[in-house]
């Protein structure tokens, strides 16, 4: 079952099954914040929060939620996507071959985050940032 919950107009959070649709609400959780977020920013956070939530469902191997939470903060939009999945460190991020059609989701947010990172403490958390 999804829950999004917005907190003072400034953050959102949600827990979001597991699956394709979890994608599109995670974009969804941007819609509160729009009065803080310059076009670009929001554009940004868009597709980055659908591409690392979109990497989530692919190779979670759960069926525990995945918890995405998006913060404006005084200059920046601080978003992380938290699921039960394998462990893994920050990659040395490529581009991938040209007609590719997977592989995009971490270059996409290597190539248009601000700042981003990834952490395993049980849960395997990717995080990023966009500056407004």
């Amino acid at each position: 079952m999804d829950r999004i919950r917005v907190d003072d107009g400034r953050a959102t959070e949600a827990d979001l099954a597991p699956r394709p649709e979890a994608a599109g609400l995670a974009r969804g959780m941007t819609q509160p914040l729009e009065s803080l977020l310059d076009a670009d920013a929001m554009e940004r956070a868009q597709l980055l929060v659908t591409e690392v939530v979109t990497n989530s469902v692919l190779h979670g191997t759960t069926s525990e939620p995945i918890r995405v939470s998006m913060e404006a903060r005084p200059e920046t939009l601080h978003v992380q996507v938290s699921d039960s999945g394998p462990r893994f460190e920050q990659p040395e991020v490529r581009r991938p071959e040209s007609g590719s059609e997977s592989g995009w989701g971490l270059f996409l947010v290597d190539t248009l985050a601000d700042r981003w990172g990834v952490h395993s403490d049980g849960d395997v958390t990717v995080w990023f940032e966009v500056d407004l």
